[in-house]
C-alpha cells in the first residue's frame, strides 16, 4: 500500500513538473498584440511584415534572434530589439536609418545614410553628391564599396544641419578632393582628411573679406594647408591668402 501511494505521489509530482514546463508554451500565453516602437518613416505594418510574427503563437516559442535577424534585413532598420511583455504582448524596438544624401553615380541615384548604407526610395531635400569615378553596384542595405566615397559621405553627414543647408551641391573627383558649392555662389575645394566644418568657416570668412573689397569670388581652394587660393569671378587665381 505504501509503495502504491508513493507511486501515485511520484506520478503527481512528475505531472506537475511537466505541466509547469509546458504551460508557458500553451495558448494561454499566446501573442495577441505586437507593438512597434521607434519607427518614424516606416509604417508599422511594414515593420510587422518583416518581423514575420503572427498572433496566436505562444510567446515561449518565439526565437528573439530570428525576429531580430528578420528585421535587420530591412535596409532602413539600423538596430532591432525584441521585448516580451507577458502574457500576450511583443514589443519590437527599432531604430531607423535616416537618409542624409543623394549620391549620384553616372545615371544612378542612391539614397544613403550617414554610414554610407544604401537605402530604398528617395529622400526629400537631400544634398546631392556627384561622384566623378566609377563605383561598383551596391545592393540595398549594403555600404558603398568605395572607401573614398564612404569618407566623403561621413564628412558631409557630420556637418550640423545649418551647415548642410549652406551647401547646394558636392562633387568628389577621382583624386579624392571634395568640391562643395555654397548656396551663396562660390565653390570650395577641400581634402577629405580635413575638417570640413572648419574649412567651410574659413572659406566663408575669406569670401566675406573679399566681398567687402568689392571682389566677387568664384572659388576658394583650401587643399594646401593654411593657404587659400582664391579665384575671383572672371579673373585668374589670386595669390595664396595665408
Amino acid at each position: 500500500m505504501t509503495r502504491w501511494v508513493r507511486g501515485l505521489r511520484f506520478g503527481a509530482v512528475m505531472c506537475t513538473i511537466a505541466a509547469l514546463f509546458s504551460f508557458p508554451h500553451s495558448s494561454v500565453f499566446a501573442v495577441r498584440t505586437v507593438v512597434v516602437s521607434g519607427n518614424r518613416a516606416l509604417p508599422e505594418s511594414e515593420v510587422l511584415h518583416w518581423a514575420r510574427l503572427r498572433t496566436g503563437i505562444p510567446l515561449a516559442r518565439i526565437r528573439e534572434e530570428e525576429v531580430t535577424a528578420h528585421l535587420l534585413r530591412h535596409p532602413r532598420i539600423r538596430t532591432a530589439r525584441v521585448e516580451f511583455r507577458w502574457p500576450h504582448t511583443v514589443v519590437l524596438h527599432i531604430a531607423e536609418r535616416i537618409p542624409v544624401l543623394h549620391v549620384v553615380v553616372g545615371d544612378r541615384v542612391l539614397v544613403v545614410d550617414e554610414e554610407g548604407v544604401v537605402l530604398d526610395g528617395r529622400g526629400e531635400d537631400l544634398l546631392p553628391l556627384l561622384v566623378e569615378f566609377r563605383v561598383p553596384p551596391t545592393p540595398l542595405g549594403a555600404r558603398l564599396a568605395s572607401p573614398r566615397l564612404q569618407e566623403a559621405v561621413r564628412a558631409l553627414a557630420a556637418l550640423p544641419e545649418e551647415g548642410r543647408h549652406q551647401l547646394f551641391l558636392a562633387r568628389l573627383d577621382p583624386e579624392g578632393s571634395l568640391h562643395v558649392k555654397l548656396r551663396s555662389g562660390p565653390w570650395v575645394q577641400v581634402r577629405l582628411e580635413d575638417d570640413l566644418r572648419t574649412r567651410l568657416r574659413t572659406a566663408e570668412a575669406v569670401v566675406r573679406a573679399l566681398e567687402r573689397e568689392g571682389i566677387s569670388v568664384e572659388s576658394v581652394d583650401l587643399r594646401f594647408g593654411d593657404r587659400a587660393i582664391v579665384r575671383p569671378r572672371g579673373r585668374t587665381p589670386m595669390a595664396p591668402v595665408e
